[in-house]
């Protein structure tokens, strides 16, 4: 796979964004809603980062990112939403996505994380940040949307799935075979399933438009630094400029990232390393990141 992009071939790709089903037991309920939480302390921290991956990525990709939080003295909650688990065997990972009852799950996973963390930024009286990719993005700002009383002191939003291109929702009409499953064709060492089932992009699907048409932007207008590549397949800049613009998001500002240095195997969809960024990318980015959430409160 390579990161040239044809609307043909995007039906195909958008499974990196997006990319249970199966009616399920009680049981299987429970353990599909699932989450796992891992800390990486500071030993000075003076914030707390909620880090949240995207859709089929493998949770671990956004290691090398968290290391440089902690390493700026932050402790960081990683998220590994259910069906996305890397502790699970790909068997069990598999039935896990397959036994997905809709977004609410992952509503559900942010709402747990966000709950933990801000239990202990308050205690050590830190401010509490997020930090989302693709649909961790989403994520974030959908928590912040639906809680009035939770609130972030700032947000990082990568390529956050806000605004889809056009290419992006083509899976749409498959809504109607919600357990067929469809091969993802991100790179093997960037996804977390090598199969996604199609309720899953229906999940996706639901949440992007649920944040839109109910977008209350009282509640999402903190300082909030996005970045996104303007060769990115899959999120739209433009369309996220329209989003910023329309909601009258003043304290959000968005920047173009240039990763076309990055691996070309990879999308460039995918801006959550040193390796999908590019060397002078990734000192960039990071450099801007750590300035923006090391820059003093109002």
């Amino acid at each position: 796979m390579t990161r040239n992009l044809t609307p043909l071939t995007g039906l195909l790709l958008v499974g990196l964004l997006l990319s249970g089903c199966v009616t399920s037991s009680d049981a299987a309920t429970a353990e599909a809603r699932a989450v796992e939480l891992d800390w990486r302390h500071a030993g000075q921290p003076q914030a707390v980062v909620v880090m949240v991956h995207g859709f089929n990525l493998n949770p671990r990709r956004m290691d090398e990112m968290a290391a440089l939080l902690q390493a700026g003295n932050m402790d960081v909650l990683q998220v590994s939403l259910a069906g996305h688990r890397m502790s699970l065997s790909p068997e069990n990972r598999r039935d896990e996505f397959a036994a997905m009852e809709g977004f609410p799950v992952w509503q559900a996973n942010m709402d747990q994380a966000m709950s933990e963390a801000s239990s202990r930024a308050a205690s050590l009286d830190l401010p509490l940040y997020l930090m989302g990719f693709s649909m961790g993005g989403l994520l974030g700002a959908d928590h912040l949307n639906r809680h009035e009383s939770s609130r972030a002191d700032r947000a990082v939003l990568l390529a956050p799935a806000l605004s889809l291109r056009w290419t992006s929702w083509l899976l749409r009409p498959l809504g109607a075979l919600p357990d067929f499953l469809l091969p993802s064709l991100g790179a093997d060492q960037y996804k977390a399933n090598e199969f996604v089932p199609v309720s899953a992009y229906e999940a996706l699907y639901d949440g992007v438009a649920q944040l839109n048409e109910q977008t209350r932007p009282e509640r999402l207008n903190i300082p909030t630094l996005v970045l996104v590549s303007r060769a990115d397949e899959l999120v739209s800049g433009e369309g996220l400029e329209a989003f910023i613009a329309e909601h009258r998001l003043d304290q959000w500002a968005l920047h173009y990232v240039d990763n076309s240095d990055g691996d070309e195997e990879v999308l460039q969809h995918v801006i959550v390393d040193r390796n999908t960024l590019g060397e002078t990318a990734w000192e960039s980015v990071t450099k801007r990141i750590l300035s923006f959430l090391h820059s003093p409160g109002d």
